[in-house]
């Protein structure tokens, strides 16, 4: 039987290595994670199947398999890592000085917007050694890191319906076409324009596509001419203002250049408006250290969760 004498008997950095790899069942994704070599991993869980004397993964060529005996220790080693997360925040509580990290993720876009710099000058009076992990990725690598428990919580430009995932509705922006040369909407075909993508383009195409059709169906990106493709909305932008292509982008992400007529907006389009989403797993008690964040964001914009 296992009870809470059994966690105080072993070495902890073990039972760490096994947390780690129970989540990701990938040997060379929790060294990643945990910060040791692969073989650390494998030998801290070698020394626990031994000192147990039962195994807990099943190693084949598919990848790692969690035995029962592997799943009993997962569900314990949680509930104790979850009491001793509520422990230390009841102690920061009583204390008014909440600590820890907060991990997010979310597109460049968002982070070019008003509500982070809004959070920024919330921290600093309000929760000051709370450390914020920010990490960027586009929607779809966002929603894989909430699920694969990487961060805490992400925002993603579209909503998804997934049945370990809370989606929370955060804000609305708008979504342009943006050239350095005025085209009107009778002049051209979107098969026959220059596109310069980004890595959160297709579920901004998307969006914008469908507030401009509402009666077609959306474009493969296949059938679109990419000129140009990178990886941060600088790069873009320049691509774009230097005549390279058009692309879709939140107009906040380009309000300083269209100010200095770098780069314009295409008559006729409509901007579409976007939903930004807050996620989080549902099955994961968040810590109050990350529900803090979260509602500090909400309260820019409507109620707390």
């Amino acid at each position: 039987m296992i009870d809470n004498s059994f966690f105080f008997r072993f070495d902890r950095s073990s039972f760490k290595s096994f947390y780690v790899a129970a989540n990701e069942l990938n040997f060379t994704k929790a060294a990643i994670r945990s910060g040791i070599t692969q073989s650390g991993i494998s030998q801290h869980i070698a020394k626990l199947e031994t000192e147990l004397n039962t195994t807990l993964f099943l190693r084949s060529q598919g990848g790692l398999k969690m035995t029962e005996t592997g799943k009993l220790l997962k569900d314990y080693l949680e509930t104790i890592y979850q009491k001793e997360e509520s422990l230390l925040e009841a102690l920061s509580v009583s204390t008014n000085s909440l600590t820890g990290v907060v991990s997010y993720a979310m597109p460049e876009s968002c982070l070019m917007s008003p509500h982070f710099s809004m959070m920024l000058s919330v921290k600093k009076k309000e929760f000051p050694k709370i450390e914020l992990k920010v990490e960027m990725h586009d929607s779809e690598s966002v929603v894989q890191k909430v699920l694969n428990g990487d961060v805490d919580f992400g925002f993603i430009t579209q909503e998804i319906t997934h049945s370990n995932i809370n989606n929370i509705n955060f804000c609305n922006e708008d979504y342009v076409l943006l050239t350095s040369t005025q085209i009107t909407k009778s002049d051209i075909k979107l098969e026959n324009l220059n596109f310069v993508g980004h890595p959160d383009f297709q579920s901004l195409f998307d969006v914008w596509f469908q507030a401009q059709y509402p009666r077609k169906k959306v474009i493969n990106l296949k059938r679109l001419n990419f000129t140009g493709n990178t990886n941060r909305i600088a790069a873009t932008l320049a691509m774009v203002s230097g005549g390279l292509g058009v692309t879709i982008l939140p107009e906040h992400c380009a309000i300083d250049l269209i100010k200095k007529k770098q780069i314009k907006l295409l008559k006729n389009y409509k901007p579409a408006i976007g939903v930004i989403h807050i996620i989080h797993r549902k099955e994961v008690t968040l810590p109050k250290r990350v529900k803090k964040v979260i509602n500090t964001f909400l309260s820019f914009y409507h109620s707390n969760i």
